[in-house]
Parts: C-alpha cells; sequence; structure tokens
C-alpha cells in the first residue's frame, strides 16, 4: 500500500498591522489631554491674576522693546 500524501495547512494570514493610535493607550491619550488642559487653565488663571504688566518695574525692558516705545 502506497503511502498517504500529507496536505500541507495553509499559512494563516497576519492581520494588518494597527495604527498609531491603536497602538497607544487610552489612558496615556487622557492624561495627556487632561495635562493640556491644566496647563493651559494655569497660563490663563496666571494671566488674569496677573494683570496688565506694563506698569512692573521688576523685568527690565529688552532693546527690542525700548526701540519700538
Amino acid at each position: 500500500m502506497p503511502p498517504k500524501k500529507r496536505r500541507k495547512k495553509k499559512a494563516k494570514e497576519k492581520p494588518p498591522q494597527p495604527s498609531f493610535l491603536q497602538r497607544r493607550s487610552t489612558k496615556w491619550l487622557a492624561a495627556a489631554i487632561i495635562t493640556l488642559a491644566i496647563g493651559i487653565g494655569v497660563g490663563v488663571l496666571g494671566n488674569v491674576v496677573g494683570g496688565d504688566d506694563a506698569d512692573s518695574t521688576s523685568v527690565p525692558p529688552t532693546a527690542t522693546a525700548v526701540a519700538a516705545g
């Protein structure tokens, strides 16, 4: 009796590579957005609380400011 021929299994197709956003975790993205929001909030709050610093003498004017003024 002749030996039986074995069938080769088809190679499984690899799934497509995930996109950049799919590779990054949602927690990481949320933390980045929250950090940016806090930074913007602190900047706006500092600007509002600080007010107009035109009369302040704590920072000497730069050469550009002197030439323009």
